[in-house]
């Protein structure tokens, strides 16, 4: 348990702020700490798991199972965008700095429309940010109830402010500035977004798969992709620029990851057909196939990320589909390694810290 959290319950426990409380919202849940402990505090508490990360999701409700606690939903979502009007008594949060200044301050004010008529709410931070958030809670009119400051975060309990109406737009407050960028020859823009890299140029690894993409395919028609790990959208404006991408999918357990990649794609004005999975069950996808498939792996501690992806792989290949994978070199060759049959390794390339790996699904 990190310092945050055991900080933000050491508050709730030393209050009574979540006293009464019938439903709890752990925001940005990770693997559960906050909603189990405050869960198995309270018998009868409706717990209610998000992250924006389908895998925290999962291991949110998984945990809470084996505490003895069955949640009252567990989903993927930001922050408190799509909710449709569904109401907390308690909202907890250990909100990350890296999610963004301008994402907290959308979130905080509009957190009153989350809660409950004498709904509360309790959040951890780390100290640089703090005054940022008392701030933004400030402007909502947010009564602060409860407040601790330690060596490196700062806690803060309240009840609900003023309710402003949702933009018409909930996601624009994550888009940072719209930029034109060229990849293996393709020009196109793109808005970076706050708590993604590559908002202000392509990674190494993007780059390099781009240009291994090209060799790859020389006169091939290619018109379906897959894409893994997308982040804010650069492969798959590329190979839509390249190859008139008529059919693409979008894998990635961030759904902040596939949101960005789809809203960059139509102010772009492509339109391929999207189908999105986050990886974790891919039955639905289990007839489909492509003839492009790009890969960047994000691997998991302690964790057999090599034998899902090629899986996925061979699960979605043709005879002749190009699979292009871009990591570092320490996982290229542990990945390399693993290639199963039917699949043929036809070049690798290294540049700037990155090695790229092109294979050919064999008939």
């Amino acid at each position: 348990m990190d310092r945050g959290t055991r900080l933000l319950l050491k508050v709730l426990a030393g209050s009574a702020l979540a006293e009464g409380a019938r439903s709890l919202l752990d925001l940005g849940s990770g693997v559960g700490t906050l909603g189990i402990a405050l869960g198995s505090a309270s018998p009868g508490l409706e717990v209610h798991f998000r992250d924006r990360d389908a895998l925290a999701a999962a291991f949110s409700a998984r945990n809470a199972r084996a505490n003895g606690l069955e949640p009252a939903s567990w989903e993927t979502g930001l922050t408190l965008t799509g909710l449709s009007g569904r109401r907390f008594d308690l909202i907890v949060s250990n909100i990350p700095a890296k999610a963004g200044l301008p994402v907290i301050r959308d979130f905080l004010l509009r957190l009153p429309g989350a809660l409950t008529e004498g709904g509360r709410f309790a959040l951890v931070v780390v100290n640089p940010i703090a005054p940022e958030v008392r701030a933004a809670l400030a402007v909502s009119g947010a009564e602060i109830l409860a407040e601790e400051t330690g060596p490196v975060h700062t806690a803060i309990a309240g009840g609900r402010g003023r309710e402003i109406p949702p933009a018409a737009d909930e996601l624009a407050v994550y888009e940072r500035r719209r930029s034109d960028f060229e990849l293996a020859g393709v020009r196109y823009a793109l808005s970076g977004y706050w708590g993604l890299p590559d908002f202000d140029t392509p990674s190494h690894a993007v780059a390099l798969a781009a240009g291994l993409c090209d060799r790859a395919a020389g006169g091939a028609d290619i018109r379906s992709a897959s894409i893994g790990n997308p982040g804010p959208g650069h492969g798959a404006l590329y190979a839509c620029g390249r190859f008139g991408i008529e059919r693409m999918r979008l894998v990635s357990r961030d759904c902040l990851q596939t949101t960005a990649t789809l809203r960059n794609l139509a102010a772009a004005g492509l339109s391929p057909r999207v189908s999105v999975s986050d990886g974790l069950s891919d039955d639905k996808d289990a007839e489909e196939t492509f003839d492009l498939i790009l890969e960047f792996p994000e691997p998991i501690p302690e964790f057999d990320w090599i034998g899902p992806l090629w899986d996925r792989a061979s699960r979605s290949a043709r005879p002749g589909t190009i699979l292009v994978a871009a990591s570092r070199p320490t996982e290229a060759v542990r990945f390399d390694r693993r290639k199963p049959s039917g699949w043929i390794r036809s070049f690798e390339r290294k540049r700037d810290g990155f090695s790229g790996l092109v294979y050919l699904r064999q008939g």
